[in-house]
């Protein structure tokens, strides 16, 4: 089983409530050993963050903060995540599990709706 991988990950804070993240990340499966198909697999993550627990006083950060970084971790964030995701090959279908994939597409898209609470 041969493939390799990757991703970078950027975090930046436009105001104190709204924050933004881009996460890249690159799969080449050489021998489709792990997605069963040869393929180089490509994705662009875009999410912005409201940090509700910096709006609504109620909701404090939890006084941590991520590794590294001055980043404090929020008690209550929604994210919305918007991926695109692309392979060179025609590997996304709508057809059920089972079923061979006879027309397929190189991109597809997904939308995430968030709501992450850490304690």
């Amino acid at each position: 089983m041969h493939w390799w991988g990757t991703y970078v990950l950027a975090y930046y804070n436009i105001l104190e409530w709204l924050g933004f993240a881009f996460r890249y990340g690159y799969f080449d499966d050489m021998d489709g050993g792990r997605t069963g198909v040869e393929q180089v697999l490509q994705s662009w993550t875009f999410v912005p963050i409201l940090h509700l627990s910096r709006l609504i006083p109620d909701l404090a950060p939890t006084g941590a903060g991520f590794p590294r970084s001055r980043t404090p971790i929020d008690w209550v964030n929604v994210k919305l995540e918007y991926r695109l995701n692309h392979s060179n090959k025609p590997v996304f279908s709508d057809t059920k599990p089972g079923n061979a994939i006879l027309e397929g597409d190189q991109t597809s898209h997904q939308v995430q709706l968030q709501l992450v609470v850490n304690f």
